[in-house]
């Protein structure tokens, strides 16, 4: 498998330490490439933006981010798109005094990137997901250009979760500009994970882990069977079942499955993902899951 990927890309050629979150979105997005059943000239799709002032009426967003996905899928529509990429809404406010201009767009995420601190105590993974839409103030080099006030200004950004996929990829940012690894304890639930306020909830059935520094290390993998539930270790070409604790300060890459409750026997729960037909597109992810998550 190293030779097939090394072949499509040179810069994971020999065996120097690379990020395994950079591997695992090159190989989806070269996945969807040659998944994707959008064939032959795409169609031009227009970027939407909505203009307002602060405090402005938001009801119409839900419309809007149907629209922007919509559009997406017109250039963009595999297996990969429907199982791994949702929706998130940036807002950008102008803090010039006297402007109020407001920008709000949605774009597309494959996985999401969630800032963790230098702590001795363990966080809990939903305060990772606060942190990550938290405000932030854009100044100095990384101001916005404001094209009410027509010159770059300090502004407040602000990313939101608008629509989460069946498959929740998330990356825990346990290295930082400096060359150094942040080992805080990030405590993750392996069931019932709510990233939002509201439904639906993701259970856990990955935990890629990097045990050593940034000079040097080592990547396994903890994967949950569908057969028997149990845990299961990937260490290099050998693989044995798990006896120890899943959640430690090693993990780095999650993969959560959606998961719904079963209209049958109460508290039974199966994933949301389901197999995909060519002939009977309703079951396609795309087409029964995302219109029920967009926001009013």
């Amino acid at each position: 498998m190293h030779a097939a990927l090394c072949s499509f890309n040179s810069s994971f050629k020999g065996y120097g330490q690379h990020d395994i979150s950079e591997c695992l979105l090159f190989v989806l997005d070269g996945l969807h490439e040659d998944l994707n059943r959008v064939t032959g000239s795409k169609p031009y799709v227009e970027d939407v933006e909505i203009e307002s002032t602060i405090g402005g009426d938001e009801s119409g967003d839900g419309e809007i981010g149907r629209k922007a996905w919509e559009g997406y899928l017109r250039r963009n529509k595999s297996i990969i798109v429907d199982l791994f990429q949702g929706q998130l809404r940036c807002t950008l406010r102008c803090q010039t005094k006297g402007c109020g201009r407001e920008v709000r767009r949605f774009e597309t995420f494959m996985c999401l990137t969630l800032p963790i601190s230098s702590k001795t105590s363990p966080q809990p993974l939903p305060k990772t997901f606060l942190n990550f839409q938290s405000p932030e103030t854009l100044s100095g080099d990384n101001q916005w250009y404001c094209s009410k006030c027509k010159c770059h200004v300090d502004a407040i950004k602000k990313i939101e979760v608008w629509v989460l996929p069946p498959v929740l990829l998330l990356s825990l940012k346990r290295f930082t500009s400096s060359r150094r690894k942040i080992t805080t304890k990030i405590t993750y639930p392996l069931h019932s994970l709510h990233p939002t306020p509201s439904p639906p909830s993701y259970d856990l059935y990955s935990v890629s882990r990097h045990h050593g520094g940034t000079g040097g290390g080592h990547y396994t993998n903890l994967s949950r069977s569908r057969i028997d539930e149990e845990w299961y270790e990937l260490n290099d070409s050998r693989a044995s079942r798990f006896g120890g604790d899943v959640v430690d300060e090693d993990g780095y890459v999650l993969a959560y499955c959606r998961m719904v409750e079963e209209e049958e026997g109460k508290g039974s729960r199966r994933d949301h993902v389901r197999r995909q037909s060519v002939t009977m597109p309703h079951l396609w992810p795309e087409g029964h899951s995302n219109s029920k998550l967009f926001k009013k």
